[in-house]
């Protein structure tokens, strides 16, 4: 991050689009270490890169007076998210509900 800092400045925004989808299976098929598997990188991934950009921006909010705001977070998802398809049970982007609640997040 200093690194970054260093040579662009400011942190503006944040776009997560990883994502896996299991080979197509029935829910009682997918084995444990699959699901894992598929969780750390949709759910996991999605999380821990908008946690460290969100400790970013309220570092970078704090520092400067009165505060700059313009932050964006985008996290991709698919249709599959919001409804599920057959057989995919383990597909999963949290990207509605944690971009929402990113959102509705007080940066103090």
């Amino acid at each position: 991050m200093r690194s970054f800092k260093k040579t662009f400045g400011r942190l503006d925004g944040l776009v997560n689009s990883a994502g896996i989808n299991l080979p197509s299976r029935e829910a009682h098929l997918v084995q444990p270490d699959l699901w894992d598997q598929t969780m750390n990188t949709n759910a996991r991934g999605t999380y821990a890169f908008c946690r460290y950009f969100a400790a970013a921006v309220v570092a970078d909010e704090e520092s400067v007076e009165p505060p700059s705001g313009g932050y964006s977070v985008v996290n991709v998802g698919s249709n599959a998210s919001l409804s599920g398809y057959a057989n995919s049970s383990a597909y999963v982007r949290p990207s509605l509900s944690l971009t929402s609640s990113l959102a509705r997040a007080p940066t103090q």
